[in-house]
């Protein structure tokens, strides 16, 4: 696929329009007593997946540059002149783009994030192949968002119905939606931390803590993506909803991971395999993610996942990615 180097978006998403007008405002909530908690909160989820991940890193909607400039990243986009004047002060190099049309060649970068940038996306599809084609074939997409069915998402659309300045035009996703979207661009997840179990507008943890695994309840969730497509390329679903990926993906046999099927779902995995795996349950999807990643098997000499305690596919190590 040829490098799209678009310098400047022809139209500005309606997602992007309140960042620009109330820039000030929406950088002075980082200030507040709550809003700097809830974010070294969900800094801390983000963070530990980025360890180990090749640079440069890419911030795609940096907006005021917060995000970016406590985590390191290199270089940040976004629609919002106003936005990106903050975050250059802040020593981000800036360069005013979209998601939908990244202006960066092929393969420039270690890590793309997309940090609550997800739900402020008109395209989060066409994004998401974006952040694809940009990255180094060893590199990530880091994810943090926000759940649409957490008691955070169900407060942040309740506000955005009554008029929120921001969340009125923000659209909101499960993590299974989130997930989807990253196979369609190409992607499956490695790892993922989940944090905020706290009521919305209760006492939030004296600690940073989170949970390893995108876990149902959590108000914020950090998913680490990595490529099953080549760069620019997708995973195709078959005629049956199975989605079909790489066979460079692992090196184990259709025999194996039918059998880890099985195990990993109670028996409704029969007949699954590496090639075709056929979406009979919501878990079933889940099993494209992890199933190679923590299968001695299929990855008898680690690859990505070796610093991770290997086991046998159909007998999953607690220490697996979970979704619940």
């Amino acid at each position: 696929m040829s490098s799209r180097m678009t310098s400047n978006p022809s139209t500005q998403a309606p997602g992007a329009v309140p960042f620009d007008r109330l820039a000030d405002q929406y950088d002075h909530w980082f200030d507040t007593g709550r809003g700097s908690r809830l974010f070294q909160i969900e800094l801390e989820a983000i963070r530990d997946l980025l360890a180990g991940a090749p640079r440069p890193w890419l911030e795609v909607g940096v907006g005021t540059g917060r995000t970016a400039a406590a985590l390191g990243f290199d270089e940040g986009v976004d629609p919002c002149a106003a936005a990106l004047a903050l975050a250059k002060r802040r020593g981000i190099r800036v360069r005013p783009g979209r998601g939908e049309a990244l202006p960066f060649a092929d393969g420039s970068f270690g890590v793309t994030m997309l940090m609550v940038t997800l739900c402020f996306l008109e395209e989060p599809l066409l994004s998401l192949k974006e952040c694809r084609r940009v990255l180094q074939d060893d590199g990530c997409l880091i994810v943090g968002f926000v759940p649409k069915d957490s008691r955070w998402g169900r407060a942040y659309i309740r506000k955005g119905a009554a008029g929120h300045p921001f969340y009125f035009v923000a659209r909101f996703y499960t993590v299974r939606e989130v997930i989807r979207l990253g196979e369609q661009a190409g992607f499956r997840m490695d790892r993922a931390n989940s944090t905020l179990f706290e009521a919305v507008e209760g006492p939030l943890a004296e600690t940073t803590t989170f949970r390893a695994g995108a876990l149902r309840g959590a108000g914020f969730v950090a998913l680490r993506l990595s490529s099953i497509a080549p760069r620019g390329g997708e995973a195709v679903a078959d005629r049956e909803g199975g989605l079909r990926h790489s066979q460079s993906v692992a090196g184990g046999t259709d025999a194996a991971c039918a059998a880890g099927a099985r195990g990993l779902l109670g028996g409704q995995g029969a007949g699954m395999t590496c090639a075709s795996i056929r979406q009979e349950t919501a878990q079933a999807r889940i099993l494209t993610v992890f199933l190679h990643e923590y299968c001695s098997t299929c990855r008898p000499s680690g690859g990505r996942s070796s610093a991770l305690p290997r086991t046998r596919c159909g007998s999953p190590s607690a220490s697996s990615p979970s979704i619940s």
